[in-house]
C-alpha cells in the first residue's frame, strides 16, 4: 500500500509539474506575442509623430500596419480572457433559437476581403431548416476561429467548403479546407490547453494556440462535439455537431 500510495503521489507530481512548465511556455509565449505588434505599432507611430514619413502614401501604409497590429493584439488579448474564463467555468450562454444557415452566412460575409486577398475559393451547401438552441454571438467566435485557422493554414488554390446536413436529433456543420494540414501525431493533442502543434508557425504567423481549446470548451457548453480528420499536406476537416430544435 505504501509503495502505490507512493507510485500515485509520484505521478500527481509529475503531471503538476507538467502544467506548471505548459503554463510557464504559454505565458512565455503570449507575453512574446504582445510584445512584437507593441513594438511595431509604437515605432510606427514614432515615425509618424517625428514626421519622419512624408510621403502620403507612406503614411497611409503605416496607417494600415498600425491598425493590422492593433487588430492582432485584440484576438490575443480577447483569446486570453476567453480561455480563462472558459477553464474556470464562468461563462454563461445566452441560448436562444438560431437558424444555424443563417448565422453561417452572416459570419463568411464579414471575411469576403479577407478571401480575395488570399484568394481563397468558398464553397457552401447549407440546410436553412436547421434550428438549434445557441449563443450567437459565442457561435459565431466558434465558427471564426476555425475559418481563421483555415485562411492561416493555407497553401496554393486555397479552398474552404462548408457543408450543414441534420439528421433525426443533431445536425453536422462541417468545415473542410486544403491547407497544409495536421499530423497523426498532433491530431490527438490538438485542443490540449497550452498546446501548439508548431511553435515555430504559430510564433511566425502569431497565435498562442488557444483558438481551437476555445471551440472544444464553446461546444461542450452547447452540448454538442467538435470532431477534426487531418492528413499533412491534404488538409483538415472540423465537424460540429449540435442537437437541433425538434418541431
Amino acid at each position: 500500500e505504501v509503495g502505490e500510495i507512493t507510485e500515485a503521489f509520484n505521478v500527481m507530481s509529475t503531471k503538476l509539474k507538467n502544467e506548471q512548465n505548459r503554463t510557464k511556455e504559454f505565458m512565455e509565449d503570449f507575453s512574446h506575442e504582445i510584445k512584437t505588434p507593441l513594438t511595431l505599432v509604437k515605432n510606427y507611430n514614432q515615425a509618424l509623430m517625428d514626421k519622419m514619413i512624408q510621403s502620403p502614401e507612406e503614411q497611409q501604409k503605416c496607417y494600415h500596419l498600425i491598425d493590422r497590429e492593433m487588430n492582432r493584439m485584440q484576438k490575443l488579448i480577447q483569446n486570453f480572457l476567453d480561455f480563462t474564463k472558459l477553464d474556470a467555468e464562468s461563462v454563461e450562454l445566452v441560448k436562444h433559437p438560431i437558424v444555424l444557415a443563417q448565422t453561417v452566412e452572416d459570419v463568411m460575409s464579414k471575411y469576403e476581403l479577407l478571401f480575395k486577398e488570399n484568394k481563397v475559393k468558398l464553397d457552401m451547401k447549407l440546410d436553412y431548416d436547421v434550428i438549434i438552441s445557441a449563443d450567437e454571438d459565442r457561435l459565431e467566435q466558434i465558427i471564426q476561429n476555425i475559418v481563421h485557422n483555415a485562411i492561416k493554414y493555407s497553401k496554393e488554390d486555397p479552398y474552404i467548403r462548408m457543408i450543414l446536413e441534420r439528421n433525426d436529433t443533431s445536425c453536422v456543420l462541417t468545415i473542410s479546407d486544403n491547407g497544409v494540414g495536421i499530423s497523426e501525431e498532433h491530431l490527438a493533442i490538438i485542443t490540449n490547453r497550452f498546446v501548439r502543434v508548431n511553435k515555430v508557425r504559430s510564433r511566425k504567423e502569431g497565435g498562442t494556440g488557444l483558438g481551437l481549446s476555445i471551440v472544444e470548451k464553446l461546444m461542450d457548453l452547447h452540448e454538442g462535439k467538435m470532431v477534426i480528420e487531418s492528413q499533412l499536406g491534404v488538409g483538415t476537416t472540423v465537424k460540429l455537431e449540435f442537437p437541433i430544435l425538434v418541431d
